[in-house]
């Protein structure tokens, strides 16, 4: 498990997976802080919005999602690139940090300062 500043985060080293659960953290909140930090990338500036996610967007989307079963991976979100699949708990960054940066996931996961 990785830690900063002495707290486990719930990731494994290995396999670049991230358990948001064990870490209290709902599948709404682990939506709204990647998409956070997620960059524009490619076409997605045709779609690109800058205002950050709120928590009560997130659950909307996630609400949304639920009711319709589309599933939770989300490819690119309202112009973000973000290749995560938050279906069981346990998200892989491995593409999220590919395409935003190294160990952007863990920073968006565990900023301190991120207000839903």
């Amino acid at each position: 498990m990785l830690t900063t500043t002495g707290k486990s985060i719930g990731r494994n080293e290995m396999t670049g997976y991230f358990n948001y659960r064990a870490m209290g953290m709902s599948r709404a909140e682990c939506l709204s802080r990647l998409y956070n930090k997620a960059q524009c990338q490619g076409m997605g500036f045709l779609h690109f919005d800058s205002k950050p996610m709120t928590l009560k967007e997130a659950e909307g989307i996630i609400k949304y999602r639920e009711e319709n079963k589309m599933g939770f991976y989300f490819d690119y979100l309202k112009g973000r690139v973000m290749k995560v699949d938050l279906g069981d708990g346990i998200v892989s960054l491995v593409f999220y940090d590919r395409d935003n940066g190294p160990d952007a996931g863990v920073e968006a996961l565990t900023d301190p300062n991120w207000v839903g």
